[in-house]
């Protein structure tokens, strides 16, 4: 049986041990109320193409369409977030930022929680800007690992980024169109 010191000693545990719960409990609630103001945003950049009219539906005409670079912003937090830019960027090492403008006059969109949207850009315009700054004889042979390099930067309002890796079936309709482009 332990004597009275012995006692005293065990006894000096349980200040501290509900000191240190006491630290860990405010620390976990601060990080969860830091991490429901963040805005979590998914970016994917496929091949796609923009969702025409009913009529255009009725009528078939979107298979007549040509493909497109389309953007899809999901949001996967709980803040509102609003989506106020989207750029595309291409480079492996020093990456170059752009700007292709959408078929539709959007310039703003606004996710609640859960919620997603798409931009979708005409083809042509990105393949023109991954030619652009190449050297002609550097077009045909570096032109799919160019292509490679493409990604998707979205601008927030609240001044986040996001960026978004293209898909490789993008990467390769960019550098067949690029192609057509060098051909022509």
């Amino acid at each position: 049986m332990p004597d009275e010191d012995a006692w005293r000693f065990i006894n000096t545990f349980a200040p501290w041990l509900s000191a240190i719960g006491s630290l860990a409990a405010v620390v976990l609630a601060l990080l969860l109320a830091w991490r429901q103001n963040r805005i979590h945003l998914h970016v994917s950049l496929a091949v796609g193409s923009s969702p025409g009219s009913i009529q255009d539906v009725l009528e078939n005409r979107s298979a007549s369409r040509p493909p497109e670079a389309c953007v899809e912003v999901s949001n996967r937090g709980l803040r509102t977030a609003v989506v106020k830019d989207i750029r595309f960027t291409i480079g492996w090492l020093r990456r170059r930022e752009f700007k292709v403008s959408p078929h539709e006059g959007r310039k703003f969109a606004r996710l609640e929680e859960g919620g997603s949207t798409m931009f979708c850009v005409p083809m042509e315009g990105l393949a023109s800007e991954l030619l652009r700054g190449l050297p002609k004889i550097a077009r045909s042979q570096f032109l799919h690992l160019r292509a490679h390099s493409v990604s998707a930067v979205v601008y927030t309002t609240a001044g986040g980024r996001v960026r978004g890796r293209a898909q490789r079936t993008l990467c390769a309709e960019l550098a067949t169109h690029s192609k057509k482009h060098i051909n022509a």
